[in-house]
């Protein structure tokens, strides 16, 4: 049986399950498990996410120098905090398994590019509208979520800028089922200084430019470009200004919630699609590869008054953010479906699985067990020499290119559409798995910790966490196939 088809098979009927039929007792009818006597939460649901937040710059997480004071009072009233990791780097890839609750390569939105998830993987909203739940999405309207399909079922979509607006609306909030999806753009490109609005950034905005390109930024993405010191320092302070700013703008959020009626019964989460990189890695930004920087993110979890449930994680543990879906499903009465990462108020710690495709020849996949991270890296096109300046040139910038940006990036879409993502062109698993002759992929192992990342020479541990992370990556897929035959099966049109 194809992915495709599995899919349809095992979605399709427990997502109708939630539609009504036995045990249905709201509106629309959400799903107990009869056995399950544990208490639904039926109160007004909210999620706040940022684009591109680093852990270490919330205080709340242990940061030296915060730039989060309203994100940090929330984490004092928050029943958990910790950390998250994000299931890619790529920021629309990220927030479609956010979504879904389902891995990129499940859900098959891969890039930047526009595409709609696979058919049959219900979005978080239409999942909690069978349990009775009005959604409403507020949203920055200039990043065109629908070309992602991520705006579908909700009943409401407005602009969330400026902030204070939609917190007098959030004020009006009672003991309803409704949920919000508040997603705010910061702390993305382009960078600027926020110091006019945010007058205690003022000591700290000597020297800096006023504002900072995506496609300046982008010109330090290619690792053989250094990144010079004075560009880094730069660099950073202004991407605090805009983690200043989005802390600001969530503070006024937070604030329209804490000063509604239904404050107590409210179960809210606060995270980050993923992270972004400034130059630890050789490189600049997110969705350049699967570094730590570029997918831990804060998370923190409000609980409501009446759940008589805990979380199955640790606080100041770090869960896979993928696992999100199945917590607010569960919390309400919906039952999550097989091919979702676990709810966090059943299942503890376990290895979580990120991906990262098209990158420059190679598709790039980490598993992270504990503290220690295995980097899987597969090719599947020799490296162009100037997909860099072609990146640069498909975000604004003019850099001198042999042929146009698009030849590049197209030649290597039509190698990875042809080759197997996570085994290569010769099907090759990790050492020993493949064909006799096949290459192997590229494994690397390190530890995060409070001081940064630090490789470790392993070899025996390496191949066990290549051969979990190939496990976890076929968990419900019968045979890898490459990206065409996938989307032949299961994709219309593109």
């Amino acid at each position: 049986m194809s992915h495709s088809a599995w899919l349809c098979r095992v979605l399709l009927p427990l997502v109708a399950l939630a539609c009504g039929g036995e045990g249905s007792d709201t509106r629309r009818g959400s799903v107990r498990d009869p056995a399950d006597h544990t208490a639904v939460h039926g109160g007004p649901v909210v999620l706040l996410t940022f684009s591109a937040l680093r852990t270490d710059y919330v205080g709340a997480l242990g940061a030296e120098d915060s730039w989060t004071p309203h994100i940090d009072t929330f984490a004092a009233e928050a029943d958990w905090v910790g950390t998250a990791v994000a299931p890619t780097s790529a920021p629309a890839s990220s927030l479609v398994s956010l979504m879904t609750g389902a891995s990129p390569w499940r859900h098959q939105v891969l890039s930047q590019k526009p595409a709609l998830p696979r058919p049959g993987m219900p979005l978080l909203q239409q999942a909690l509208e069978t349990a009775g739940y009005h959604c409403q999405a507020r949203v920055p309207i200039a990043y065109d979520l629908q070309r992602f399909g991520l705006l579908e079922g909700f009943d409401d979509v407005a602009e969330i800028e400026p902030a204070s607006e939609t917190s007098r609306e959030l004020e009006g909030l009672g003991r309803e089922r409704v949920f919000y999806w508040l997603h705010l753009r910061e702390a993305n490109v382009a960078y600027q200084r926020r110091d006019a609005a945010l007058p205690r950034l003022r000591e700290r905005s000597a020297g800096l430019p006023p504002q900072i390109e995506n496609w300046r930024v982008l010109a330090y993405a290619d690792p053989d470009t250094p990144l010079p010191e004075a560009e880094e320092t730069a660099l950073r302070e202004l991407f605090g200004h805009e983690v200043a700013w989005a802390d600001h703008q969530a503070g006024k959020l937070l604030d329209g919630l804490r000063a509604s009626a239904g404050w107590d019964d409210l179960l809210v989460i606060v995270t980050a699609t993923q992270g972004t990189e400034i130059g630890e890695h050789g490189q600049v930004l997110y969705g350049q590869n699967l570094g730590r920087e570029s997918i831990e993110v804060p998370l923190m979890i409000k609980l409501p008054r009446g759940l008589d449930r805990d979380l199955a994680v640790d606080t100041g543990g770090r869960v896979g953010l993928t696992r999100l879906w199945s917590t607010l499903g569960d919390a309400v009465g919906l039952r999550p479906t097989p091919a979702q990462a676990p709810s966090l108020l059943r299942v503890g710690e376990q290895p979580i699985l990120s991906e990262l495709y098209l990158r420059n020849g190679t598709n790039q996949f980490s598993l992270l067990d504990g503290d220690l991270q295995l980097l899987w890296s597969t090719r599947f096109a020799p490296a162009e020499p100037e997909f860099y300046l072609a990146q640069l040139a498909a975000s604004g910038g003019r850099p001198p290119l042999s042929e146009p940006a698009r030849v590049v990036l197209d030649r290597l879409d039509r190698a990875f559409r042809r080759t197997p993502p996570l085994s290569g062109p010769a099907g090759a698993g990790p050492a020993g798995a493949g064909p006799v002759g096949a290459e192997p992929p590229e494994l690397r192992l390190e530890r995060w910790t409070r001081d940064g990342v630090t490789r470790v020479e392993n070899p025996d541990r390496a191949r066990q966490m290549a051969g979990e992370l190939r496990r976890r990556w076929l968990l419900f897929i019968d045979r890898e196939q490459s990206p065409e035959e996938e989307w032949a099966l299961s994709l219309p049109a593109r």
